[in-house]
């Protein structure tokens, strides 16, 4: 006979996932035709005696340069990307773009799978066994005048036992002007970061996906969250509905700081026990499809924001807001951080913990915008905002303890309110508003049954 108890609990939580997670989950990717456009677009760019090569990681993965990553779809270790505008005959087939794979590791986010034959891809990309990259690339490279790559990795490695330094970029270009003394060498990295930082149609709508699966994340956390649990007890959570909706894996460590960990920006420990008038600032992400989500709450552990908590707290909220309603094409990047930091500094002045709103990086230590796309701190290099766009708007207030001249009650205090949001020819749609963001709200979701109340022994 089953315990009775261990039956309830079990059925308890089986209601609560199938309220949670009714729904079919969808299953999106990048077509094989966006993944060709976007080789085109970087072709287009290189004159007829120029070659741009690319590789991924020599880990499973997508790689460390995720420039390969978006220019192919491909998650395979130790591959290789060519493109020859001129083209190259192979077995009597001219091709301008190969993609080779080591055998058996064929795998590729798009239509292609497998070896395609190269009479089924004159012109395109084809992919061919990685066994067969010296011959194609020594023709290649040998009759071209320029090679465009991207950047290597400006830092060095350190062999602690020889103590030698290995610079990876010099050491690579001299085996490459050993090998091909008529090439020149110039960087791609500037060509791919003007095309990644304006999103398509389709990247923005895996954007949407990896916030939707963050916002239902955040709110089951709200839900769960009381004192006594651990940081990583809302870990745990957050990232279960990350997988449960289908995201595989998260964009980056997830930030559950409580307490004195609110204030520690980048906080990924996650072990402390949250007490009772603790906040918790829960920064996450998931990543779908490559693409991930930045959002962060900052919630009451014990379901009421104290006084303190609140009057800090709206200041974040209204320069969140604020900042937000500004999100539109053509306005300079850098006027959106200004307008957050001159909110905060005004809010703090009233308050009595600022006397000059020049003083405000001393509770507002961080920038309050960055894209997001394939990295959770995304490639850019414009200063106008443009349609396409997709960046965080992300106002903070941290208040150290024994801060001087500063009233105790605020002593301690560390909150962060951070969204998602799609610049549009219109001006801009907030991708993150699922999430609970008012006070009066977010104590509303608090009082609902989660997860976390659900004891496991």
């Amino acid at each position: 006979m089953k315990n009775p108890v261990s039956w309830a609990r079990f059925s308890l939580i089986t209601i609560l996932l199938t309220a949670l997670f009714f729904e079919v989950r969808a299953t999106d990717a990048i077509s094989a035709a966006e993944y060709q456009l976007r080789r085109d677009r970087v072709a287009a760019a290189l004159d007829s005696h120029a070659v741009a090569l690319l590789s991924s990681s020599t880990i499973q993965g997508r790689g460390r340069d995720l420039n390969f990553y978006y220019l192919t779809g491909c998650k395979s270790a130790n591959a290789m990307l060519l493109m020859a505008p001129r083209g190259v005959d192979v077995h009597g087939v001219r091709a301008t773009q190969f993609l080779f794979l080591p055998s058996g590791h064929n795998v590729y986010s798009g239509d292609l799978r497998g070896d395609v034959p190269l009479t089924e891809a004159p012109g395109a990309m084809i992919i061919v066994d990685k066994k067969k990259y010296d011959e194609i690339s020594r023709a290649v490279l040998s009759a071209a005048k320029t090679l465009y790559v991207p950047a290597w990795p400006q830092n060095y490695l350190h062999d602690p036992i020889s103590d030698k330094r290995f610079f990876i970029e010099r050491d690579a270009k001299k085996a490459l002007a050993e090998k091909y003394p008529h090439l020149q060498i110039k960087s791609l990295t500037g060509r791919m970061t003007q095309l990644r930082q304006i999103k398509s149609q389709q990247e923005i709508q895996l954007l949407r996906k990896a916030a939707e699966i963050t916002a239902r994340a955040l709110c089951e956390a709200m839900r769960s969250a009381e004192p006594g649990l651990y940081e990583y007890d809302l870990q745990a959570i957050i990232e279960f509905v990350f997988k449960r909706l289908g995201a595989e894996d998260s964009g980056f460590s997830s930030i559950l700081g409580s307490g004195p960990n609110a204030l520690i920006l980048h906080y990924e420990h996650n072990r402390r026990q949250m007490q009772p008038g603790d906040l918790v600032v829960m920064d996450v992400g998931a990543q779908y499809e490559g693409y991930g989500a930045d959002i962060t709450r900052t919630i009451p552990v014990s379901g009421r924001f104290t006084p303190a908590q609140r009057d800090l707290y709206e200041i974040v909220l209204k320069a969140n807001l604020e900042t937000t309603a500004m999100m539109q094409p053509g306005v300079p990047y850098k006027e959106v951080e200004a307008k957050a930091a001159a909110i905060v500094a005004e809010g703090l002045i009233k308050l009595g913990l600022l006397q000059d709103a020049k003083e405000v990086k001393k509770f507002l230590p961080h920038g309050v915008s960055h894209p997001i796309g394939l990295e959770t701190h995304d490639v850019f290099n414009f200063t106008v905002l443009e349609p396409g766009q997709v960046l965080t708007i992300e106002p903070g207030i941290y208040v150290p303890e024994n801060a001087p001249g500063v009233d105790p009650r605020y002593w301690g205090i560390g909150i962060r309110i951070e969204d998602d949001v799609l610049i549009t020819a219109q001006g801009h749609e907030v991708l993150t508003n699922a999430v609970p963001r008012t006070i009066a709200d977010i104590e509303k979701r608090m009082k609902e049954k989660g997860l976390g109340q659900v004891r496991i022994k």
